[in-house]
């Protein structure tokens, strides 16, 4: 991991992406360990990490897996669910074929499938082409396209309000979401990722 003091002495991402220092410094750190290897960014103001990512080589099938984490908090108070769904749809235009999860701190211990993806509050699906009509457990079903018109993939999301860890209903329809993914073999094993 990239030292908190550290972020205000190297600028590794700008507006353009990856800045000549931080792909040195990323190309240094995972020359130490090519079969494993994480790091964080962090914002130099709030001196928390906004982003973490990992890469690690696949034993048996040696290729590369990569996860990229955002994990920040919102004021659910003053934001709108919407503004969540937005952003995910944003990024769903750089990552398309990624599946993307928002999991609202649904925790796994409560998934009906330990071993898959699970919907959390709102996943996204590449590939897939779902309406709410074959995923009616679901509070809304967005269709992803790309330039072409053509769809990319689904935004299928739980529950039209942040959801609430502590709130049985609100684990309860994951639950639901999740049984019908499944149903239709869109929840891939953690394994075979």
């Amino acid at each position: 991991m990239f030292l908190r003091k550290k972020s205000s002495i190297y600028q590794l991402f700008d507006k353009n992406g990856v800045t000549k220092v931080g792909l040195e410094k990323i190309t240094q750190k995972y020359k130490k360990n090519k079969n494993s290897f994480s790091g964080s960014i962090w914002d130099k103001n709030t001196e928390e990490a906004a982003l973490c990512y990992f890469i690690y080589e696949k034993l048996l099938e040696k290729r590369f897996f990569l996860k990229i984490e955002l994990d920040f908090k919102i004021d659910i108070r003053i934001t709108k669910s919407q503004t969540v769904t937005e952003f995910i749809l944003a990024l769903v235009q750089k990552f398309n074929s990624a599946y993307i999860i928002v999991n609202g701190n649904y925790l796994p211990r409560k998934a009906v499938f330990p071993d898959r993806l699970s919907a959390g509050w709102m996943i996204y699906l590449p590939k897939a082409q779902l309406t709410h009509e074959i995923v009616p457990e679901s509070s809304d079903v967005v269709s992803v396209k790309n330039e072409e018109g053509l769809v990319t993939g689904t935004l299928v999301v739980t529950l039209p309000h942040f959801f609430d860890k502590e709130t049985a209903d609100d684990i309860k329809a994951v639950n639901r979401v999740d049984i019908r993914l499944r149903e239709l073999d869109l929840l891939p094993l953690y394994k075979d990722m």
